[in-house]
């Protein structure tokens, strides 16, 4: 189907077996999204957005016939991570389990795609799905409803209380090469156990093939509508990695939610390295004593890309702690907005928070806007942020030359260093060694 109607939707839950409480739950996300205008770059969310350029009508969000992995791209990642707790792919509407530790499925661990989670653990998964409606239905737009009515794969991982695992779970969203104007649709719900520990690598990547563009002007783009939620029950842990690798015709909305309670902590580190526009919504909502939350970006764009990155910082509990260091560098013509908001509320006392953002300017074209906001009710706080927006030292990259360095390798170790204050914190060095290569590759591609 090339729209969004309501036969789309009962066909979509019909085909797939699905529960009477999940049609339920598509169809009234389907009437709010029709209900819903469509989002306007005035907006404070979607400022400095390419979000007219989309045309809905154009995007196909039928599922094709079920694909096994075999592509390069995918093969890729899973041998960068081939140590690993388990995998899960998902393309264009389907989702598949690559494997997973039989020692950890013996110890308790679920990790299966969407699909499966909805027929074999649909108290938990409608429980996670409902809670999260009710926290922020208020704040939901056009592309929240759309995903909530169509979303078609994923995964759901549920971690048992006092498991540590070392080994991330890798979870990969590709979309194919075959056409513009595919869609994709992946919801990753991860539940972390009392006094758990686990981290999770969440992919979107695309194949070099695919092309959007007619002399210079966008001819049809392919969707990713993103919908990630992480609940860490007291005292767990959980490392969130998310990867957001796509190509120039590729048009991408996410969003993330992580539910933090009693003495439990969620980091979560968002890359930005490719896509024709990237707009994502983290947040994180620290709602018992003792709550921790890490909100780290690294953010690189190139050609006339667009990224749009909103954070927030919910203090719904007295004594909870949560940092943000979000770091953005931009060459060529590439246009970013990075907003960052600090809520307290009033019961909140004793909140300690911090926000830091960093922009890099490469190319004299390039430009970065940066807002950040404070909403403080309680009066026992320490709430601080920074931000700045500045082009490239010249004479640091004039110093790296005179020794013997070209001046893309003088970049790229400026850019590098600009970006390992965030990655220097990363646990895993197979993600960290990864995403140092994507900005590599991306410092020394040549225009086209």
């Amino acid at each position: 189907m090339s729209t969004i109607t309501r036969e789309g939707v009962d066909n979509l839950s019909i085909d797939r077996g699905e529960p009477e409480w999940l049609k339920v739950f598509r169809v009234n996300a389907l009437e709010k999204f029709l209900q819903s205008p469509n989002p306007s770059i005035k907006s404070d969310t979607w400022r400095k957005t390419r979000v007219d350029k989309l045309n809905l009508a154009e995007i196909k969000t039928s599922s094709p016939a079920f694909q096994s992995p075999g592509n390069k791209t995918e093969q890729q990642v899973l041998e960068r991570f081939s140590e690993r707790a388990g995998a899960v792919f998902s393309t264009t509407g389907n989702s598949w389990r690559v494997d997973l530790d039989e020692k950890l499925e013996k110890a308790g661990v679920v990790f299966v795609p969407i699909d499966e989670a909805i027929k074999n653990h649909a108290e938990s998964l409608k429980t996670l799905l409902e809670s999260e409606t009710r926290n922020i239905d208020e704040s939901k737009d056009k592309f929240d409803w759309m995903q909530e009515a169509l979303f078609n794969c994923g995964a759901y991982l549920e971690i048992p209380a006092n498991l540590v695992i070392e080994k991330p779970f890798l979870v990969v969203n590709k979309l194919d090469k075959s056409e513009a104007g595919c869609s994709l649709f992946p919801r990753v719900l991860i539940k972390a156990g009392k006094h758990s520990k686990v981290s999770v690598v969440n992919a979107f990547v695309c194949d070099d093939e695919l092309d959007s563009t007619v002399d210079g002007d966008v001819k049809k783009l392919s969707l990713v509508n993103a919908r990630n939620l992480i609940h860490a029950e007291a005292g767990s842990s959980v490392s969130y990695i998310e990867v957001q690798a796509l190509g120039d015709n590729c048009f991408m909305v996410g969003k993330s939610t992580g539910n933090v309670t009693a003495d439990a902590s969620i980091s979560t580190l968002t890359v930005g390295v490719g896509g024709y526009q990237l707009k994502s919504e983290i947040s994180t909502r620290l709602l018992e004593a003792g709550a921790h939350g890490a909100m780290l970006g690294v953010v690189f764009g190139d050609m006339n890309e667009h990224m749009s990155y909103n954070t927030i910082q919910e203090h719904a509990a007295p004594n909870t702690t949560s940092d943000i260091n979000f770091r953005v560098a931009l060459k060529d013509e590439a246009v970013s907005a990075y907003q960052g908001n600090i809520k307290v509320d009033k019961v909140a006392q004793k909140t300690n928070a911090y926000q830091t953002n960093k922009n890099l300017l490469l190319g004299k074209s390039a430009k970065a806007d940066s807002i950040p906001k404070l909403e403080i009710l309680a009066n026992d706080v320490k709430c601080s942020h920074g931000a700045t927006v500045g082009p490239v030292d010249q004479d640091q990259v004039f110093y790296l030359m005179v020794r013997g360095l070209d001046k893309k390798t003088a970049e790229e170790l400026i850019v590098a260093g600009f970006f390992d204050t965030v990655l220097e914190s990363l646990p895993d060095k197979v993600a960290n060694d990864w995403i140092h290569d994507l900005i590599k590759t991306k410092i020394h591609k040549e225009r086209a």
